[in-house]
């Protein structure tokens, strides 16, 4: 006896339609779970989706990864004036990229 499994059907769907479903959601105020259930959408999808087009909520808070520097442009030119501050440790030369990263973490 042969057994048949089929594929389960796949749905595309346009940025807008994710977007307004993604928004429905939100305004719904019922669970993400359940609403996936109710919508016929797995549950790692409706996660996917929002981080790809409806990820704003977290976004707004501030961008991570990313600090403000003060650079001195008339620093490069004289070694004794301030370069950069970060978290309160005065620069007095250029340095990389990198070693400012290393310092903010």
């Amino acid at each position: 006896m042969e057994v048949v499994v089929s594929k389960p059907s796949v749905v595309k769907r346009s940025k807008e339609e994710i977007m307004l479903l993604l928004e429905e959601c939100r305004q719904s105020g019922v669970r993400v779970k359940e609403f996936v259930k109710l919508k016929g959408i797995h549950e790692a999808t409706y996660y996917n989706w929002r981080n790809k087009y409806g990820g704003k909520q977290g976004k707004q808070k501030g961008q991570a990864g990313f600090a403000t520097l003060k650079i001195n442009r008339a620093a490069v030119a004289h070694a004794a004036v301030l370069f950069t501050e970060v978290k309160g440790i005065k620069i007095y030369h250029p340095v990389a990229a990198a070693y400012l990263k290393e310092l903010l973490s």
